[in-house]
């Protein structure tokens, strides 16, 4: 009897050990949970309201349907004045341009500073934050001008460059082939995209031989774009449990 009620006095003090360490994952998990859900609901309010400083671009449209003996001609079309709104190179110096998809989320300004790292974790307004902001990498010495590779996360809200994984579902990129760029003077540049490309980050898009933009050219000249192209590389990170698989979007500029 004794032997008995020991076992029944063991199994409860168990029980009890076991119900309180998994009540204790569970409050932990739930607190994680929220923690993440409210940094994301802070990025995207950031975003949402930093969209109502993105610089206004010129549209170039080709004139339709010209005269007998007359050519199509590129015509500038000058965009209807916002109302004035803060210069946002003057919220972050670190701002080089927008990047806006038209029929997709991705309409993001963005940066490039000396360490690519600084906004893997760190918002546009500075703020701390998983999302971070889509930047340019540092050795991208030309800018837009020349190859510009930007990275961005592939967020589970879908926010930011995760909609770029969208782009190994057939027709969407037929539906989505351009990606514009309005610059910090509101130029408006426009990239159709030529390869959608899953990879890894030894890919060498990554490690070219060398940092100058020199090594740019050498690399897409071996994919037959030729020396003077402006390239656009999109980069993020895949829905696979493989932490260094890639998806690269290569565009060539109008």
């Amino acid at each position: 009897m004794v032997r008995k009620k020991y076992r029944m006095h063991t199994g409860r003090l168990i029980f009890t050990a076991l119900f309180s360490l998994f009540a204790t994952i569970g409050v932990i998990a739930a607190i994680n949970l929220a923690a993440i859900h409210s940094s994301y609901a802070a990025s995207q309010k950031e975003y949402t309201e930093l969209r109502q400083y993105a610089p206004p671009g010129t549209v170039e449209t080709v004139a339709s349907s010209p005269s007998p003996g007359e050519t199509s001609a590129v015509v500038s079309v000058p965009p209807v004045e916002p109302e004035p709104a803060p210069d946002i190179s003057a919220i972050n110096p670190d701002y080089v341009g927008w990047i806006r998809i038209e029929g997709t989320e991705i309409d993001y300004p963005v940066v490039q500073c000396s360490e690519n790292r600084t906004y893997l974790s760190t918002t546009f307004m500075g703020e701390k934050n998983a999302s971070g902001t889509i930047f340019m990498d540092s050795r991208c010495k030309d800018g837009f001008g020349g190859c510009a590779i930007l990275y961005g996360h592939n967020m589970k809200d879908g926010s930011m460059f995760a909609e770029m994984n969208r782009y190994r579902e057939d027709g969407y990129l037929e539906e989505h082939p351009e990606i514009s760029i309005i610059t910090p003077s509101g130029d408006l540049l426009t990239y159709r995209i030529f390869d959608v490309k899953v990879t890894d980050v030894r890919d060498a898009a990554y490690k070219l031989p060398g940092k100058e933009q020199d090594a740019f050219a050498e690399y897409f000249a071996a994919q037959g774009i030729q020396g003077d192209a402006s390239i656009l590389v999109l980069s993020t990170c895949t829905k696979s449990n493989d932490d260094n698989e890639r998806l690269l979007i290569f565009a060539e500029r109008r």
